[in-house]
């Protein structure tokens, strides 16, 4: 096995399971239907992903998925968003996907730090913002804490704003009576809600 594979391997458990993650990966991103090519950011934390189409001249916006999600998943809004827009649909560094497999932590500021060194390495004006579930939530902090880098955010299920609670018996039961596929991570994207203290602050 190439250095380059054990690298990419480490957050799989066996190679098969990278492999079926990938062709998934692949399967999906070919039900993205306008022209789009793949790109690498560099960040702290290492190289992230994008898949990215529309004009480059055109607003740019950022596509950002939940923890467990990736790319791909936003292959109807790529389609349609490119029309107007330069798309920027992101691998989150650690997650399933193509970019570096250094998790990121929902405890601090890593998620806000890793954006901000994407818009600056791919010299992005002021990008529009576009995420579920911690995707939403990093596009919230950005807007709070570094607002001068973005314009306007889209939060779908932002996590962390509400203290909902399910029995930790009920999530683990649901969660092993799943089938450990690939095709599992399409419908179910986020993990439970952990998230850092929020600090009361507001934007817009």
């Amino acid at each position: 096995m190439s250095e380059n594979l054990k690298n990419e391997m480490k957050l799989y458990k066996s190679e098969e399971g990278f492999d079926k993650i990938m062709d998934w990966y692949d399967r999906v991103q070919n039900e993205i239907t306008v022209d789009h090519y793949s790109i690498y950011a560099d960040t702290r934390f290492g190289k992230t992903h994008i898949i990215t189409a529309g004009d480059d001249n055109s607003k740019p916006v950022i596509l950002i998925p939940g923890v467990a999600g990736c790319a791909p998943l936003w292959r109807n809004q790529i389609n349609e968003l490119s029309k107007k827009f330069k798309v920027f649909a992101l691998d989150i560094v650690g997650q399933p996907g193509k970019s570096d497999p250094n998790p990121l932590s929902v405890f601090n500021d890593d998620y806000t730090n890793w954006l901000e060194d994407v818009i600056y390495s791919l010299k992005l004006n002021r990008p529009h913002i576009i995420g579920v579930s911690t995707g939403g939530t990093t596009a919230m902090d950005m807007a709070i804490s570094k607002s001068e880098l973005i314009d306007k955010v889209v939060m779908c299920g932002p996590t962390g704003l509400a203290r909902a609670r399910l029995p930790f018996h009920q999530w683990f039961s649901r969660a092993m009576a799943k089938q450990k596929d690939a095709d599992v991570l399409e419908g179910d994207l986020t993990a439970s809600s952990f998230s850092k203290p929020r600090s009361g602050k507001t934007f817009g």
